[in-house]
């Protein structure tokens, strides 16, 4: 990313730090006297990239944007951001990306070296540099590269005397690395020094513009000593290397980081063999930090840079204040909530090595506003029936309360977001809505005007069509059915349609003596109150009603299904819809009676059910018109009783094995016929997925069938009589059981000891082989010499077992033929097996089992040995 970003002058105790910055991003600069005085204005280049640890810089806080609050959630989590820094007590020592900050050659202040191995003038900053845990603010720099504080007369045990000697020899006596110093004045590891790059350069025979330079840049309390190398030739090798020997050393007030950015560095081998060093130490050297690889030693760095970070305790407090000054916390991360506008302040409160303190604060403000709206809407006239919801529309907005008036008045009870208003409670409805502390108010005015209502649906009326006389209706006969007990003060009138009911006109008159149109006509009827605002419309039939009944089928037959002499009868359901062949059931009434007088006259209808106690009755039906009850018609039917079928109501279970035991098998499910009919051969049998099916005769299931669930199901076998209509159903279950599934053993092979292919075996030691993970004790073998006799065995091993043809001494069998023979090996779940599921008791596998009878070998006669 490529940013360039300018930085006014600001009205604070500093300008911003060009270096804060968040991790991943460094700013290079061109810097502009733009501001007067102490403000400086900087123009930025912005490169991003990952950084190993937070860029040293000014001390600062950053509060974070405002914010805005609702009323529904007036909480929310500022999260301040700040400059950490640490005690000089240790360091750390960090790679950064190579990206110099300022330029080699900008250095505004010279130095008194021209020559070899010698330190400059003290030079005096503007500010405090800490380092090892002390204050300091002059400092040498001497021509091989290095920054000392060691001055002697200024400083305890100060070491190095201003524009004298700066030692060149790394290596001295066999101690090379830093930290160390062996106290002659021509080592070159300064004790209280800063080398970055530490090798013996050579100012009389460098390159063309070479140049030793340092600045102070910025202002306080971020204020920056760069210290430059530039062009420098070596001692010996002067610049017959080719390579100028160029670096550049920074030093951050407040924060006390030390950043080293190398562009060239090659070693000249001719003399101290090439010896260079990057790093720091102590006033003694006793206690140093450098780079990884970059100790005493021979090589060679080209665009790298590291940066010492001062890492011991804290040396920055920081805390959250609220409008009042009151710390509220110490988290970068803080959850305040608000019940109006309000300021917070971030602080961070920064302690140097002389126990200065820099503060530095930034605000953010909480401002609080409702998200709400409430709106009830026009006022409202409507009838009494029609409800009006009165709805806040503050939809799924959280922790909202409300509270609502009538006519000024609390209405117990009504504390939800809608309120339905109902008659006769007209007035000035109000609702306020509280958002913790914010009060939103609105109001509606609500009048109910008297309310008709169909107290009653109104009749249809019909008259019986004699083909004759025209057919007059008294449609006012709905009058005292519509209106019940409400105001006689309300108006009743009839209408042609929906719609001129609705309007009020035309209507119906006279009411009372109103011609048909056609055969049948729908009326409307409405009920309006005094002033005519409100009413209430209904309709009903107004029709010429016939009514006849057509003879059943008949005899109609029954079972006697238990045996006790009497049967239910559902009259309505078997015989209603023949009686009335196609009329409208909703506008006939069919009635059932023992006798014709009973049906002529409508007496004693029979009740539903109706116990059929004889093997033979006639029964009277009666069709009459539900609107005219003298409209009506009879005719009459024969029921005859008969006896169901002898059967087993309990059958045995069918069971059948399963030959890959996933609980699926077919059946066959007429072996259970015999049992079902007791033997009956005039029963004819047939099974069916459900009890329904059965009874109904529907989705007859075939031989072979393969259950539906796994291992256990149960179908229903229907079973009728030959010279019968009846039939019964009885539930038939089916049981899956598991097979064995033997491996096919190895062969078993004995000598030939009689030279006659026999010898005694026993079979029996296979069986573990075959079984392979199966209980054995759950299994039973039997041995056969023919493989049809074994798979018999097997077959009848779940209803009728027999094994009396199996080997009957299988543990010394001697094979019928000779040399090799297959004996065939019938496996069958016995009684322990139970499980899983229903178990495997009855099931069988058979398998082949190899005999070999191998003849011996011959000896041969060895020729003489000689």
């Amino acid at each position: 990313m490529l940013q360039s970003s300018y930085f006014p002058c600001r009205g604070r105790v500093y300008s911003q730090n060009f270096l804060n910055f968040p991790h991943g991003i460094l700013f290079l600069y061109i810097m502009t006297n733009l501001c007067p005085k102490k403000h400086l204005g900087f123009l930025f280049l912005l490169l991003s990239f990952s950084l190993y640890a937070q860029g040293p810089g000014c001390p600062n806080v950053n509060a974070g944007p405002d914010v805005e609050v609702t009323c529904a959630d007036p909480c929310t989590t500022l999260t301040a951001s700040y400059l950490q820094t640490g005690e000089t007590t240790s360091y750390a020592v960090t790679s950064i990306p190579y990206d110099p900050p300022f330029p080699f050659t900008g250095g505004t202040g010279s130095t008194n070296i021209t020559s070899d191995d010698v330190w400059s003038e003290a030079i005096q900053l503007p500010f405090d540099f800490c380092f090892f845990g002390d204050p300091y603010s002059r400092l040498l720099i001497s021509s091989n590269g290095s920054i000392t504080f060691s001055i002697a007369g200024e400083v305890p045990n100060g070491r190095y005397t201003p524009s004298n000697g700066a030692g060149y020899v790394l290596g001295q006596d066999g101690d090379r690395n830093i930290p160390g110093n062996i106290g002659t004045t021509t080592d070159a590891r300064a004790v209280l020094g800063i080398m970055g790059v530490l090798q013996d350069t050579y100012p009389p025979n460098s390159f063309s513009g070479w140049s030793i330079n340092y600045e102070v840049i910025g202002t306080f309390p971020c204020r920056m000593l760069v210290f430059n190398m530039y062009n420098l030739g070596h001692y010996s090798c002067g610049t017959s290397g080719g390579v100028p020997q160029t670096y550049q050393i920074i030093l951050y007030e407040t924060t006390n980081a030390i950043d080293v950015f190398v562009k060239d560095r090659t070693p000249c081998n001719g003399f101290q063999e090439g010896r260079g060093a990057i790093g720091i130490q102590n006033w003694n050297g006793t206690v140093g930090y450098t780079p990884p690889g970059r100790n005493t030693g021979n090589w060679s760095a080209s665009e790298e840079a590291w940066r010492f970070t001062p890492n011991g305790e804290s040396n920055v407090e920081f805390t959250w204040r609220d409008a009042a000054g009151n710390i509220i916390g110490t988290d970068p991360s803080i959850t305040v909530c608000v019940d109006e506008t309000t300021t917070f302040t971030a602080q961070a409160e920064y302690t140097d090595c002389n126990g200065i303190t820099i503060t530095d604060i930034d605000t953010v403000t909480v401002t609080r506003e409702s998200d709400i709206e409430v709106d009830l809407g026009e006022d409202v006239e409507t009838c009494e029936d029609d409800p009006i919801v009165l709805d806040t529309e503050t939809g799924d907005v959280p922790d909202l309360t409300y509270e609502w008036f009538l006519d000024g008045v609390i209405i117990p009870g009504a504390t939800n977001s809608t309120y339905t208003a109902t008659a006769p409670n007209s007035g000035e409805y109000t609702v306020e809505v509280n958002q913790d502390g914010c009060i939103i108010t609105d109001s509606i005015n609500i009048l109910f005007n008297p309310q008709p209502i169909i107290a009653n649906p109104p009749q249809d009326l019909g008259l019986c069509d004699d083909g004759g006389s025209a057919a007059l209706f008294d449609l006012t006969q709905n009058d005292a059915v519509v209106l019940g007990t409400q105001d006689t003060d309300f108006v009743i009138t009839y209408h042609h349609s929906q719609a001129e009911a609705e309007n009020g006109t035309p209507f119906i008159n006279p009411a009372d003596a109103y011609p048909i149109v056609g055969n049948n006509e729908t009326i409307w009827v409405r009920i309006q109150n005094a002033n005519n605002t409100c009413f209430v419309v209904d309709s009903f039939e107004i029709l010429l009603v016939s009514a006849f009944a057509t003879a059943p089928p008949s005899p109609y037959y029954i079972c006697d299904q238990d045996n006790t002499g009497s049967e239910p009868v559902n009259l309505q359901a078997i015989f209603s819809a023949d009686i009335l062949a196609g009329q409208d059931p909703n506008e006939l009434h069919v009635t059932y009676h023992e006798s014709a007088a009973d049906a002529d006259t409508g007496d004693n209808p029979l009740p539903q059910p109706y116990m059929v106690t004889t093997t033979q009755i006639t029964l009277h039906a009666r069709v009459e018109n539900r609107l005219d009850e003298d409209c009506y018609s009879v005719t009459n039917f024969e029921i005859v009783m008969e006896l169901p079928p002898n059967v087993n109501p309990t059958p045995l279970d069918l069971i059948t094995c399963d030959t890959d035991n996933d609980g699926y098998a077919p059946f066959n499910l007429h072996d259970a016929d015999d049992d079902i009919t007791n033997g009956d051969p005039d029963l004819v049998v047939t099974y069916h997925p459900t009890e329904l099916d059965a009874q109904n005769d529907l989705n007859e299931l075939t031989d072979p069938y393969i259950n539906d669930d796994p291992f256990n199901d149960v179908v229903f076998a229907r079973i009728e009589g030959m010279n019968t209509s009846c039939n019964a159903v009885i539930r038939l279950n089916l049981e899956v059981r598991n097979s064995p599934i033997l491996t096919e053993p190895s062969p078993l092979r004995l000598c030939d000891d009689n030279t006659d292919g026999l010898q005694i075996f026993d079979l029996t030691v296979r069986e573990l082989e075959m079984l392979g993970a199966m209980d054995p004790t759950q299994y039973d073998f039997y041995y056969y010499e023919v493989e049809v006799d074994a798979i018999t065995a097997g077959q009848n091993a779940l209803e009728t077992p027999d094994f009396s043809g199996a080997i009957p001494a299988p543990t010394a069998y001697q094979n019928t033929t000779p040399f090799q023979q297959t004996i065939y090996v019938l496996a069958v779940g016995n009684a322990l097996n139970t499980a899983p599921y229903n178990g495997g008791e009855g099931c069988f596998d058979i398998v082949p089992l190899e005999l070999f009878v191998d003849p011996l070998p011959t000896a041969i006669q060895p020729l003489p040995y000689e």
